[in-house]
């Protein structure tokens, strides 16, 4: 994994089109053979990590279609087993204002459907896309609200 991430960060800057599909498919591949393998050294999962980051980094320079961006990101938070693990704001760039709205209606309409006891793996990933979701925007208040808005919308079934 380690040689992909290393060729395909090269690649962005002769082939930066080229970058973010291979880096999807190959984060895709790689989350489904994780499920198989033991990983408690954690290695792999840092590599995947690295992958990530190069897909963030390849999108921006790529200028991808921010809507289809924006599912995979949700996709791969909330439906997903856990991993890879990633950061919005590696992706606010390729995003812009169009994506993350894209992103935040995607996932409110994820929250309304979560388990309405707030557990589990999708309103944990609700909580942490809003959150970082908030980070991106700069709006304090915003960020500040989210924990209080996870608690209202899993109490009244929003």
């Amino acid at each position: 994994m380690r040689e992909v991430v290393a060729a395909c960060d090269a690649l962005i800057e002769r082939e930066p089109d080229l970058v973010p599909a291979l880096t999807r498919r190959a984060v895709d591949l790689v989350t489904t053979a994780l499920m198989y393998l033991d990983d408690s050294s954690g290695n792999l999962g840092d590599d995947l990590r690295a992958l990530m980051a190069v897909h963030a980094r390849a999108c921006a320079a790529a200028a991808p279609d921010r809507k289809r961006l924006a599912a995979w990101l949700v996709k791969v938070r909330l439906d997903g087993p856990g991993w890879p693990d990633f950061e919005l704001r590696d992706y606010a760039a390729a995003l812009g204002a169009k994506g993350c709205a894209e992103l935040a209606r995607l996932v409110e309409g994820r929250a309304r459907t979560a388990d309405p006891g707030g557990h589990g793996m999708v309103s944990f990933g609700v909580l942490v896309l809003r959150e970082q979701l908030a980070e991106i925007s700069g709006d304090l208040d915003h960020y500040v609200a989210v924990p209080e808005f996870v608690k209202v919308s899993e109490t009244s079934g929003c």
